[in-house]
């Protein structure tokens, strides 16, 4: 008998997400979908109940909540110790704030809908990455840290030994611009979705436009030059609205590149407005690729990078992402 562990972060969206707590609740009794519900306090506390779930045996985990709350779930299913058929079925109820992966995933926005998918969907295999920040990473046995050093002047992030061995991302990973775009956002509390998005990557263009020497190497091939970003995408789109990689297929076994070089400031509006329609291929500074696994270095240790919206590093020298084919399986509507 299928019973959803539905995992409910009340502060995405800016806490509007508290709100939706007894409708998600309601929508789902009426359609007789056994569930238990368990609301995260805190940043991780998702992993842990994921990781719990699993063990209890529940046959799907479910994040409600925006795309912070999808990664933590997916990291304690895969932190969980399961693996193949053995790992419950992941579903999304979007909540939050961009929602981008559940757009790629074919989940609704509205959350009738999305209960009906839950209700009804199949679960269908899907691809995941591993990001690792710097290999200079060592544990701290004095604390439950692990510690990223970049750089002697730069600042120390401390990082929970939940993830030893790399955070695991669904959607994708920002490195450079979008990364900085999204801590702007962040910051915006009166703005939801889009609009944050918008308003952080004007800032960002203004006030923090800076593109740094990188050194990338996949498919074989290695060069450094001037980069503004490095978009790695499983999913197509972050920010809500913009299509990072229009054409990203997220069960074939390889991300999509979008690579961002050095474009003049006046140059960058007319290209951030192509992102929210995925023409900026256009542009002479911006470049397509595939690859199932991509290292990023920079000398100086100035790599800004996020994963599924959640901050990587600021000050990173190195990192090293790869593809994992179809390891996990996502809720989605039946398209029969």
């Amino acid at each position: 008998m299928t019973k959803h562990l539905i995992i409910l972060n009340p502060n995405a969206a800016s806490g509007t997400a508290a709100k939706r707590i007894d409708q998600i609740k309601d929508l789902l009794r009426d359609r007789d979908v056994l569930f238990d519900m368990e609301l995260t306090n805190g940043p991780l506390q998702a992993v842990s109940i994921a990781k719990d779930g699993c063990a209890a045996g529940y046959s799907s985990i479910i994040a409600a909540g925006g795309d912070g709350t999808v990664n933590e779930v997916l990291n304690g299913i895969m932190l969980s110790g399961a693996v193949g058929n053995d790992l419950p079925a992941f579903g999304i109820i979007s909540i939050g704030r961009g929602n981008d992966f559940a757009h790629v995933a074919g989940v609704p926005q509205d959350i009738a809908m999305a209960c009906d998918v839950l209700e009804r969907g199949t679960p269908v295999p899907m691809d995941i990455g591993r990001i690792m920040v710097d290999s200079s990473a060592r544990s701290d046995d004095s604390s439950s840290q692990t510690t990223i050093r970049s750089g002697a002047a730069a600042n120390e992030l401390q990082f929970p030994t939940h993830f030893p061995n790399g955070r695991y991302f669904i959607n994708g990973v920002g490195i450079g611009f979008d990364a900085m775009v999204n801590i702007e956002a962040t910051k915006i509390t009166w703005a939801q979705g889009f609009l944050s998005y918008f308003i952080g990557a004007m800032k960002t263009m203004f006030f923090y436009y800076d593109p740094v020497s990188l050194d990338i190497e996949y498919n074989g091939k290695r060069e450094t030059k001037q980069m503004i970003q490095i978009s790695v995408m499983n999913g197509r789109r972050m920010g809500g609205a913009f299509y990072m990689t229009p054409d990203a297929v997220a069960d074939d076994g390889l991300f999509d590149l979008c690579i961002g070089h050095a474009p003049k400031r006046r140059e960058m509006l007319g290209i951030i407005l192509r992102f929210m329609n995925g023409t900026q291929g256009v542009s002479p500074h911006v470049m397509f690729d595939r690859t199932q696994h991509l290292s990023v270095k920079s000398a100086d240790g100035k790599l800004v990078v996020q994963a599924d919206g959640e901050i990587m590093c600021t000050e990173g020298r190195q990192v090293e992402i790869e593809c994992l084919h179809r390891a996990i399986q996502v809720i989605r509507a039946d398209t029969e």
